[in-house]
């Protein structure tokens, strides 16, 4: 399980799109860590043990932490409390496509992902997820698995795709003019079967994903397109 946590510098919805995977390459390496930076010297930095490398490849060791910092040393973001093969990690990113990949690989399993108060994009990838948006507008995409999104404060809107499981909203926010939005497909919209229960409310797809939000009743959101954005 990864803990993710985001600094207060991070550009408003940024998606670990500061790397460029094209041009990192392996920088540094000790035992306890090893670095890579892209061309605007962007780095990766992991922390753990055993690290070994046979010319510019990671070879072996174990990852318990990674923290992206910017060009000029900040931090953006931190993955804590996983553990992940060293060598695996490194070959499952590839050099010439996504940096996302490598950040997929440290997020399968049931991970709490923090925001700012800043307006956010949180990503829980695989696993039962916890996302925290705290303050700021922020997008929220629990992805598969059963997650439990938390916005706060803020027009948060609320990703719900096919494939993305059984979610629950702790906080959908239905009043002013900051209310919050569930983003869905609409070819799906009009098949939503709404169920009631203990105070509140589930929207199932056609496809068989679900999203709970707790304390809401069917009427407030049943047929209320406000509260909906569509792709």
């Amino acid at each position: 399980m990864a803990k993710v946590t985001y600094s207060k510098i991070v550009p408003k919805f940024d998606n670990f799109s500061q790397l460029d995977g094209k041009t990192l390459k392996l920088t540094e390496m000790t035992s306890g860590s090893f670095r890579l930076e892209d061309k605007d010297g962007t780095a990766m930095v992991f922390s753990g043990n055993n690290f070994q490398r046979t010319d510019s490849v990671v070879t072996g060791g174990t990852i318990k932490r990674a923290d992206i910092y910017n060009a000029d040393g900040d931090k953006l973001y931190s993955f804590e409390t996983f553990t992940a093969s060293a060598q695996e990690v490194y070959k499952a990113f590839s050099f010439d496509k996504d940096p996302m990949r490598i950040i997929h690989g440290m997020m399968e399993g049931d991970d709490t992902v923090s925001g700012t108060k800043r307006a956010d994009n949180l990503w829980g990838f695989g696993g039962d997820d916890v996302l925290l948006g705290r303050g700021g507008s922020d997008w929220l995409y629990g992805h598969r698995g059963n997650d439990t999104l938390t916005g706060g404060v803020g027009a948060d809107t609320f990703v719900f795709l096919a494939g993305y499981d059984h979610d629950t909203i702790t906080d959908f926010d239905l009043t002013g003019s900051d209310h919050d939005f569930i983003r869905m497909d609409y070819y799906l919209y009009s098949d939503i079967v709404y169920t009631e229960a203990d105070g509140n409310v589930t929207l199932t797809l056609s496809t068989g994903d679900a999203l709970t939000l707790l304390n809401i009743t069917t009427a407030e959101i049943q047929n209320k397109t406000q509260f909906f954005d569509f792709f």
